[in-house]
């Protein structure tokens, strides 16, 4: 109740989300809610595929879905990934790693890393992220940093939600663990269909999460004339 208060009395109410948009608007029909996305500039070169390997998830276990999304991933999703890739590596990569992620490291194949410093390096590294999130709200960091980063990304609905992404275009979304599994391997495997994800991804993040794009939705906010040249 609070947070609709302010909104209500503000000039502008700017939402990472359309999600997030749309439902403000329908609580507060009079409000001015403007989308402004996540804000990840698209890496200027990606390494080649031959420098890659394995899937990679990333996130804080401070924020409990993620804990719970790697910890039913590996549960569920990856068995099924390792029956037919069974060299398959998988990278889980965070701050303040819980005792049970941490354990996920005693599954065949999968390495707790924990914090890593240079994030953009590490994913330079990856084939393949997933974000196998079961609840959660807003835009995902992990989602718009790897596609900023040209890394194909398989996720859940919940996931991909509220950022404009197209299941099958820009990333690849599975409704269950066969279909998360599925997409997982085939990236691992295909080629093309990994380069064109990877090309599609760095051309959403250009359109919708770059600095150039942030600086034209400010402007607009704002009333203010395009900057020329």
């Amino acid at each position: 109740e609070r947070e609709l208060a302010v909104i209500a009395r503000t000039d502008v109410a700017l939402v990472h989300s359309d999600h997030e948009q749309a439902l403000l608007q329908r609580d507060l029909p009079d409000a001015n809610v403007v989308l402004f996305p996540l804000i990840h500039e698209p890496a200027r070169e990606i390494p080649p595929l031959a420098a890659r390997e394995g899937v990679c998830f990333v996130g804080g276990f401070r924020h409990p879905p993620n804990a719970d999304g790697i910890c039913w991933f590996v549960e569920a999703v990856w068995p099924l990934v390792l029956a037919q890739l069974p060299h398959a590596a998988l990278h889980i990569v965070g701050s303040h790693m819980t005792p049970q992620v941490q354990a996920l490291a005693s599954v065949p194949g999968v390495n707790a890393v924990g914090f890593v410093e240079d994030l953009d390096a590490f994913l330079d590294r990856r084939r393949v992220s997933v974000a196998p999130l079961r609840y959660g709200a807003g835009a995902k960091g992990k989602v718009a940093g790897s596609l900023a980063r040209g890394v194909p990304t398989v996720c859940t609905p919940i996931a991909a939600e509220g950022m404009g992404l197209a299941p099958g275009v820009d990333v690849l979304v599975g409704n269950d663990a066969e279909e998360l599994a599925t997409h997982v391997i085939a990236l691992l495997g295909d080629d093309a269909q990994w380069q064109r994800l990877s090309d599609a991804g760095l051309a959403y993040a250009r359109e919708t999460t770059s600095r150039a794009s942030a600086h034209r939705r400010i402007r607009d906010v704002l009333g203010l004339e395009p900057v020329r040249g």
